[in-house]
């Protein structure tokens, strides 16, 4: 069976530690919910000067992808699609930086974004806190719903072509198959093969610790 990963929204969450690209960086995953709720998919991103990484968010339903260049969030990038993707359904999401170029994809292409923010990031900041998959750094906007097959990225950017392949018409593909130019530094199955207490990384050794998730956090409910 394949699996995805569910959150409940109130105390669960996985810690990848601290995964460090600061350009180069595409990260991309499938998610599928239904709250209005502002949450976090995946963050590395918590209040405080020197803590703003990347926040990969819902609000409102709508996917928001946030960067910031020097940890106190003075200098940062917020886009948002404002299309509802809290429909129920599975979408692709993510996004590519390089050199003060943010790109924000759905399904398989880039989407059009509104600029709450668009200050100069030329590179993300540099930080030693962990990604938290499932909240905010701080453990708050806590995700409810399910996230399957997260990759993340560096070398150089995915190309649009990549993007759409690795999207594969809705249906997830082994990363490696895609013929990328990018390194492919992690990439999380979130589920399968993985544990009760570990999420394991099956591209680099940043393997993920559970709390308040087992086993029965994986469910064959997956994009298809």
């Amino acid at each position: 069976n394949e699996y995805s990963t569910s959150f409940n929204g109130v105390d669960e969450h996985i810690s990848l530690g601290s995964i460090d690209i600061v350009d180069n960086l595409s990260i991309f995953f499938w998610a599928k919910y239904t709250s209005t709720t502002t949450m976090c998919f995946l963050s590395k991103f918590r209040a405080g000067t020197g803590n703003q990484s990347v926040r990969l968010q819902s609000v409102l339903g709508d996917f928001r992808v946030q960067i910031a260049a020097d940890g106190s969030g003075t200098n940062k990038k917020t886009y948002t699609y404002s299309t509802n993707v809290n429909d129920g359904n599975w979408h692709h999401l993510g996004f590519t930086f390089v050199n003060d170029v943010l790109k924000v994809y759905v399904d398989g292409s880039e989407v059009s974004v509104s600029k709450s923010n668009d200050d100069t990031v030329t590179t993300i900041h540099s930080s030693a806190q962990s990604y938290i998959i499932g909240a905010r750094g701080n453990l708050s906007e806590r995700y409810n719903g399910n996230i399957d097959e997260l990759t993340i990225w560096s070398s150089t950017v995915l190309s649009a072509g990549e993007i759409s392949d690795l999207y594969n018409s809705g249906v997830p593909v082994d990363p490696n198959t895609i013929g990328a130019t990018a390194t492919l530094e992690h990439w999380y199955r979130m589920g399968d093969g993985d544990d009760a207490t570990t999420l394991f990384d099956n591209a680099g050794s940043f393997d993920g610790t559970l709390t308040n998730m087992d086993a029965t956090n994986y469910t064959t409910d997956v994009p298809s």
